[in-house]
């Protein structure tokens, strides 16, 4: 969602899109390790608190959103070599996961869960956005700009790092990367209208 902010609201619209989901990558992905560790197949499941904690503790997009708000809060800058390196890093992230995604889908995987998918794209794409604009306009108001990138955000299409933490925590990584490519190339219109939608909102 950050290319779409940035275009839409400048510099400032991306600062704010970057607080957001920091402080919402720490709850999504703390609920998310605790689901897939719950769920997780007899035999590899952690069963102990203490193994779970460090399971959340430790997951990497944790210990990046934290210490992105604390840098933030404390108004730490990175030195410019660093900050070159880690933005040259991040570039081939992203090329390097949607890789791996593509090497794992197949045609039978979207065919075998077609139904639950149907759902999930209705949820992620429509309700989800629905729900955050109650939210924002009823429950905590908030100013236009914030509204709506809140909305963008919550818009968007599954995640690639959600791919690779269920691959890594022994989940169902077909329907997984199956989900991903559907609600992205569905996003493509969802979007457009969603941002269509907030155009009208002042």
């Amino acid at each position: 969602g950050f290319p779409v902010i940035t275009n839409l609201f400048g510099n400032l619209g991306l600062a704010k899109a970057a607080v957001l989901e920091g402080a919402y990558s720490i709850v999504s992905v703390t609920l998310t390790v605790i689901v897939l560790e719950y769920f997780r197949p007899k035999g590899k499941q952690e069963k102990k608190t203490l193994d779970l904690m460090k399971s959340v503790l430790y997951n990497p997009l944790i210990i990046a959103s934290v210490a992105g708000l604390v840098f933030a809060i404390l108004g730490i800058t990175i030195p410019s070599a660093f900050s070159k390196f880690f933005d040259l890093l991040s570039k081939m992230s992203l090329p390097l996961a949607l890789i791996c995604l593509g090497a794992t889908i197949t045609f039978s995987s979207i065919i075998r869960n077609l139904n639950l998918q149907g759902m999930i794209l209705l949820v992620k794409l429509i309700f989800a956005p629905i729900l955050a604009l109650i939210m924002y306009l009823f429950l905590f108001p908030a100013a236009a700009m914030d509204l709506k990138i809140g909305a963008i955000m919550v818009a968007m299409p599954t995640a690639v790092s959600a791919f690779v933490m269920v691959k890594e925590m022994d989940g169902d990584s077909d329907m997984t990367a199956s989900t991903i490519t559907l609600t992205t190339v569905a996003s493509m219109f969802t979007l457009s209208a969603w941002l269509l939608v907030l155009k009208y909102i002042n």
